[in-house]
């Protein structure tokens, strides 16, 4: 014969002890966290704005490539990283003089998001280094 448990605690599983502690637990208790989620939304758009030119890249890497294979040979001979080499190519907008309708479409996209990215990047660190999205 079972003897008896006066607490209930043998009756008591471990998904309901937790169900009990999840639900005493409210919101906002997030939001008093030392890094507050209202800083992910500027990292979530600067990481998009990091794959978007990864794509770019290959598609500007692909162009010179098949399209100005001179141009590709240039900047592979002269960089270690063909990529750096790239993005000084895009930067400085030495591909206006090719005339290249794709490469100029691709590029000036590029050209936009490093932009953008850069300017996602500095609200990034002023969040970061100061009070703002901090809870008072």
């Amino acid at each position: 014969m079972a003897e008896s448990d006066p607490s209930g605690t043998l009756g008591r599983s471990a998904f309901g002890t937790l169900a009990n502690w999840l639900d005493s637990r409210s919101l906002s208790v997030a939001w008093q966290m030392p890094f507050p989620f209202l800083m992910l939304i500027p990292f979530a758009a600067f990481a998009c704005c990091v794959l978007g030119q990864f794509y770019l890249m290959r598609q500007v890497r692909s162009i010179l490539a098949n399209k100005h294979p001179e141009v590709w040979r240039e900047l592979s001979s002269k960089s270690f990283f063909i990529d750096n080499a790239i993005f000084s190519f895009i930067f400085k907008k030495r591909y206006r003089p090719l005339a290249d309708p794709d490469l100029t479409g691709v590029a000036d996209r590029m050209r936009k998001l490093q932009f953008l990215a850069i300017g996602i990047w500095l609200i990034y660190m002023v969040m970061m280094f100061t009070t703002f999205g901090a809870n008072p």
